[in-house]
């Protein structure tokens, strides 16, 4: 059940509130209106911002702290008791309360086992109500169980500190010394594969991470001996420690975003050389000849003679058909490009304008400046023999 789910059935029981407020997985507070199962909108954009008098909040244990809502001053708040819930995750839930001790107020709420649990340490009479007397003792008892579940871990960081520190007081030079250098490394190093007992078993398994007879300096010797001695009162039933080592080493996988900044390049558009003759010519009498004019400009090239200079014509290879469909020179011409980079394809025009022809059957793709030199000629007379189409 998600933040969501909770909040709708919240809704469901409680009658007399307008919305309900919870927070999504994208850390934001979003209002769920009562019968609107969809339109959820932020907390921001609502008129419950200034005023959550007609409101139930959720806040999950994610959101218990840095989240600073501005809650009515007769506000009742509700908290869920754990085992091992320690005093200071409740104390983080509660102060959400700014009031709590004026006007706010709050009520424990407690499954079976935490109220069992209860009733076991603060042992109250048969027909006496548990209240928060009973839950502040039990919640230090909380408190001081997970210290010393955790007992083995923090001696296991303590010798290791004291086996580092040791190393870098004896192999001082290390910066300039290659000697010192690679002693140094000897110690910080640690082994692989390695079983949580062997890394945080205590005295019992000879500590794997550091011994304090490796030790040269007195000071960490006394402190290592102190550690040691308070792993060998450690209880067979502290795994505590090796459950909270699991998790810190449990690896989440994430993607590697590497940004790099790539700049814009920069390329010189071409300019427009004008009408071509064979253009003028072919709107005027609907005759596409190139045979009047220089063979080496003649204004116009088979189309798809010109898909097939592209890399999708290179590809699929596309070679020029007996076809009546030409687009003109200028159609390909937009930037100058670098002879060194294949770069064309990322400036090809769109098709915007074609002249056609119904006595020759004959079609030309044509760029806008052209296009806009040639309305004027093809409205003169209703005897010309080509029309523009804008496509």
């Amino acid at each position: 059940m998600d933040n969501k789910t909770l909040a709708q059935a919240w809704l469901a029981v409680d009658h007399g509130a307008k919305a309900a407020v919870y927070f999504g997985n994208d850390n934001r507070a979003w209002v769920h209106y009562r019968g609107d199962a969809k339109n959820d909108v932020p907390l921001l954009a609502t008129p419950f911002a200034d005023n959550l008098g007609e409101c139930v909040v959720y806040l999950d244990e994610a959101h218990t702290r840095g989240v600073d809502l501005r809650l009515p001053v007769d506000a009742h708040g509700a908290l869920i008791l754990a085992l091992k819930q320690t005093k200071d995750y409740t104390m983080q839930a509660a102060m959400r309360l700014r009031q709590l001790r004026t006007t706010q107020s709050v009520t424990f709420f407690a499954p079976p086992e935490v109220d069992q649990s209860i009733k076991d340490f603060c042992c109250p009479a048969t027909d006496e109500r548990l209240s928060s007397s009973h839950v502040v003792p039990w919640l230090l008892e909380q408190t001081c169980r997970a210290n010393e579940d955790l007992q083995s871990l923090y001696v296991a960081q303590g010798l290791d500190f004291c086996r580092r520190t040791d190393a870098e007081w004896r192999h001082h030079d290390y910066l300039a010394d290659p000697t010192h250098r690679a002693q140094l490394l000897d110690v910080l190093r640690q082994p692989e594969r390695q079983t949580l007992e062997q890394l945080y078993g205590g005295a019992s398994v000879g500590f794997s991470t550091g011994s304090q007879g490796r030790i040269s300096t007195l000071q960490l010797q006394v402190f290592a001996e102190q550690l040691t001695r308070c792993s060998s009162k450690r209880t067979p039933h502290h795994i505590g420690a090796f459950e909270e080592v699991e998790q810190e080493r449990e690896v989440q996988a994430q993607v590697e975003q590497v940004r790099q900044v790539q700049k814009p390049l920069r390329y010189e558009a071409l300019p427009f050389p004008g009408l071509h003759p064979a253009i003028s010519c072919f709107a005027r009498t609907g005759v596409l000849e190139s045979t009047l004019y220089d063979q080496s400009d003649t204004g116009f090239e088979h189309a798809f003679a010109w898909v097939a200079k592209t890399s999708v014509g290179r590809h699929f290879g596309v070679r020029e058909t007996d076809s009546k469909m030409f687009v003109s020179k200028e159609f390909g011409k937009t930037v100058k490009c670098r002879k060194d980079k294949n770069v064309a394809d990322n400036f090809l025009r769109p098709v915007e304008w074609i002249l056609w022809s119904p006595s020759t059957q004959t079609a030309l793709i044509i760029i806008p400046e052209e296009a806009e030199l040639l309305i004027p000629m093809l409205r003169l007379t209703a005897a010309l023999q080509s029309t523009a189409t804008a496509v």
